[in-house]
């Protein structure tokens, strides 16, 4: 098992076990290895983090309850812990969402249509006008 955390926070992995609260070695609850594998499905440290925090009320939610004279441990509760930071990370990823509403005027519909970073839409009106003299007219295999 493989833990990665200096608390210097220089990487997506020790950005993630910062969000989970998943920092001490000899008690962690996900290997690095589970960690990148969130990071790798998600693309994003807050959804990765949100997907972990879930694992871990999992793994707690599957042990039982348990205590002693003057003291006691509850998984369950701690399950339900994680799964509220899920929730709270989620949340941030949703408050950190940019809607983007285009056309609304013909300067801003050009500076999109100029801008090299933005994905362009695949598709625009009049794009069949005039069937054979777009990106497809060398394409032999389409039917006439």
């Amino acid at each position: 098992m493989t833990f990665t955390y200096d608390g210097l926070l220089g990487d997506d992995l020790q950005k993630v076990r910062h969000l989970t609260r998943d920092t001490i070695e000899d008690d962690a609850f996900l290997t690095d290895e589970e960690i990148r594998f969130h990071l790798e499905e998600r693309g994003d440290i807050y959804l990765a983090a949100a997907d972990a925090c879930e694992v871990i009320a999992t793994k707690l939610g599957r042990e039982m309850d348990r205590s002693a004279i003057g003291l006691s441990a509850s998984p369950v509760r701690s399950a339900d812990f994680y799964l509220r930071i899920a929730g709270t990370l989620r949340a941030q990823v949703t408050k950190r969402a940019q809607i983007f509403v285009g056309g609304l005027s013909i300067d801003a519909k050009s500076a999109m249509r100029d801008n090299d970073d933005l994905v362009q839409p695949s598709f625009s009106v009049g794009q069949d006008d005039h069937p054979g003299t777009g990106d497809d007219a060398d394409d032999t295999t389409r039917e006439q």
